[in-house]
């Protein structure tokens, strides 16, 4: 049994205890590298996505999307000009994050710009472009400016031992941590109630599905005996990896596990940035400690 104050100090230690920004700023740089690249490839389609006459009309967002879900193109004119700006506004507000330029306001407004494109339509989003939206929504709450951005140059510091030297409250990087490791908790849980999954022939129909199909994989995936490897080894792994970010002697192997499976799944599936969401996603769980060997 744990008493009320023991369980208050361990509160109190895990969500507050202060510790080195380096591994919020390292994934800073790398998830609004990551919006920015979000955003170029939805600019080409920006008309038929976000457009007034695009797959989901003005008329028909307004019918299917009333204005209590927030977005922007409730409040601004149903133009294409419109559509172009909020994704334009998007690049230059990732950009501005990814570099920590005025970090505490281009958080909010790539988030922003972020949640009123997924309102707009989110048929042509999936469960990634979800999680990069509670992420950024967390990352707003951090100080993720402190190391590795302009800000900390501008303000007379140097930015790679700042992220050593400063610190900060980490309940924002906690709530990160928790999200990602239910993402994997979920999954396993959904699969397993599948039939396929469970009966080992589930990667060779995913494998096979043509619209979310990069590339063809190897025959001697499809054989009976390597869809079972592959199927089963694909719960054992997501099941393993959210356990195992929590200890410290198997967190590394759960980051690279999960890496090489996210990796393998963009490899293979045209599933919009979701391998490469994950893999920067993970990066939360490195320690600071880590990080701060490569510092100077």
């Amino acid at each position: 049994m744990i008493s009320l104050t023991e369980f208050a100090k361990w509160w109190q230690q895990f969500f507050h205890a202060p510790e080195p920004v380096a591994t919020l700023c390292v994934f800073r740089v790398l998830f609004g590298l990551l919006m920015v690249g979000n955003a170029c490839t939805l600019i080409r389609h920006a008309r038929d996505f976000f457009g007034p006459e695009g797959l989901l009309s003005a008329q028909e967002f307004t019918k299917a999307y009333p204005r209590r879900r927030f977005t922007l193109f409730h409040l601004l004119p149903a133009t294409n000009a419109t559509t172009r700006a909020v994704v334009i506004g998007l690049i230059v507000f990732a950009s501005a994050l990814a570099l920590g330029f005025c970090t505490v306001v281009a958080g909010p407004l790539t988030w922003i710009c972020l949640v009123s494109l997924h309102h707009r339509n989110q048929m042509v989003f999936n469960a990634g472009d979800t999680l990069q939206r509670l992420l950024l929504l967390l990352l707003c709450f951090a100080p993720s400016g402190a190391g590795l951005s302009v800000d900390c140059w501008i303000k007379g510091e140097n930015p790679l031992t700042a992220l050593r030297d400063h610190s900060f409250d980490p309940w924002p990087l906690r709530l990160m941590q928790i999200q990602i490791s239910m993402v994997y908790l979920r999954s396993v849980f959904w699969k397993l109630r599948g039939k396929i999954w469970r009966n080992g022939t589930a990667v060779a129909y995913v494998l096979q599905v043509m619209p979310f199909r990069r590339f063809s994989a190897p025959r001697i995936v499809l054989l009976p005996l390597v869809t079972q490897v592959l199927t089963y080894g694909t719960l054992v792994a997501e099941a393993y990896i959210p356990v195992a970010l929590w200890i410290r002697e198997l967190r590394y192997s759960a980051i690279l596990l999960g890496w090489l499976l996210h990796l393998s799944f963009e490899m293979f599936l045209n599933v919009h940035l979701f391998g490469l969401t994950m893999c920067i996603a993970l990066v939360v769980f490195i320690s600071p400690a880590a990080i701060a060997r490569f510092l100077p």
